[in-house]
């Protein structure tokens, strides 16, 4: 895994300042070529993955590209649109598991 390095703080809301340190790569990759069916669209941090992207079907195989791409376990109560609403905020979830 390849980390984007060190968090360092700069100027405005706290909320925009903290940014995932994972790879979040062959995440994007993956929502581009298995839901957008582009793998060159448009995808930024916080544009929303429900429900025009990703539907509730869609969300169980997301859940289990991010089981095996980046070492973890989700159980099912984490399955929340909370932590697969965007690219943000999956990366968030995952550093939040890996800590």
């Amino acid at each position: 895994m390849v980390s984007a390095g060190p968090f360092v703080p700069g100027p405005g809301p706290p909320w925009l300042q903290c940014r995932a340190m994972i790879d979040t790569t062959p995440l994007r990759t993956f929502i581009r070529q298995q839901f957008l069916f582009d793998k060159d669209a448009s995808l930024t941090d916080e544009q929303p993955l429900f429900p025009d992207i990703v539907d509730s079907l869609g969300v169980m195989e997301l859940a289990d590209f991010v089981e095996q791409t980046y070492d973890i376990e989700i159980a099912e109560e984490e399955l929340l649109a909370d932590n697969f609403s965007s690219v943000a905020s999956i990366a968030s979830f995952v550093e939040r598991k890996k800590a």
